[in-house]
């Protein structure tokens, strides 16, 4: 890991007991679990299946949540609850938006996962 990567995750890197090898396995594990949730959350909410959406946000939410509780993550919360109040459109919205950061950060995951 470099210094930008440090400082991007230390919050990781402290639940990890500062063990830059353990986040780096764990990296690997939660970007190849997180590639294809994000894909299942985008297919299920273009298909309006929103108790899979429910699922699927719920699950990349805690693959995420390893390497960052904060900002980009929280922006599932509000996506799953529209899913569980079967509320397709305001999901649809809701991912639209946050997708884009949600890929990137999976993209900086992977970039710690050697």
């Amino acid at each position: 890991m470099n210094e930008t990567q440090r400082k991007r995750f230390s919050d990781a890197l402290v639940r990890v007991g500062d063990d830059e090898e353990i986040l780096c396995e764990l990296a690997a594990i939660a970007y190849e679990d997180g590639q294809p949730l994000l894909q299942q959350l985008d297919q299920a909410i273009s298909h309006q299946d929103m108790e899979q959406a429910s699922r699927s946000g719920h699950s990349l939410k805690g693959t995420l949540s390893g390497f960052e509780t904060g900002h980009p993550t929280t922006l599932l919360q509000p996506i799953i609850d529209a899913a569980r109040r079967d509320d397709p459109n305001e999901a649809s919205v809701l991912f639209t938006k946050a997708k884009p950061q949600l890929h990137s950060l999976l993209k900086e995951i992977h970039g710690i996962s050697g």
